[in-house]
Order: C-alpha cells, then sequence, then structure tokens
C-alpha cells in the first residue's frame, strides 16, 4: 500500500534518533556467548552529509562485568550509484567518539 510508505523517512530518522543495535559477541570454535554490546544509533545521522562513519570503542559485556573490547567502525551512506564507483569517501564526516554513557 503507497500510502503507508509516507511516513517511512520519517519512522527511520526516528529509529536512528533513538534506537540501538544489539550485538552478541560469540565464541566460532565453542559457540559460547562472550557478551554483548550496546550500540546507539544516533551517531549514524548524517544530518544532511552524503555519508557519516564512526569508530568507536565498546565494552563487552556479560552479566554486567566487561571482558574485553569491540573496536568497531560503522557507516551510513546515501544513496550509491553503483558498489563499485565507492572508491572514495572523503565527503564523509568521521566521527571518533569516547562516551562512557554507551
Amino acid at each position: 500500500d503507497p500510502g503507508k510508505r509516507t511516513n517511512e523517512p520519517a519512522q527511520f530518522l526516528h529509529h536512528i534518533q533513538s534506537g540501538t543495535c544489539i550485538i552478541d559477541l560469540w565464541n566460532a570454535d565453542s559457540l559460547f556467548h562472550e557478551g554483548s554490546v550496546i550500540v546507539k544509533l544516533k551517531r549514524l545521522a548524517r544530518q544532511g552529509e552524503h555519508g557519516i562513519q564512526s569508530s568507536q570503542v565498546f565494552n563487552i559485556l556479560n552479566h554486567g562485568d566487561s571482558v574485553g573490547k569491540l573496536h568497531l567502525r560503522i557507516a551510513n551512506i546515501g544513496s550509491v550509484a553503483n558498489v563499485y564507483d565507492v572508491k572514495d569517501l572523503t565527503t564523509s564526516a568521521i566521527i571518533d567518539c569516547v562516551d562512557k554513557d554507551r
């Protein structure tokens, strides 16, 4: 239904501003759950830029205890004509974060 799609940009923006992504980390050999990381998506709001990248370091939590660190680079890139044309991201804003509230 095309009528239901008219609010998608606003819903996506709300999701980016207030949403989180939970990443579970597993040991590939033992299949043991090592812990989880919670990523706030608001760092991916492009705010008029063609793309944004964020390099962050997260504490890996297991039952509330920090068991390690995860270094993660995430990006939100606007429409790209061809995947093979993505050779230069110099227009992207790069943010380095060291927030303690993650």
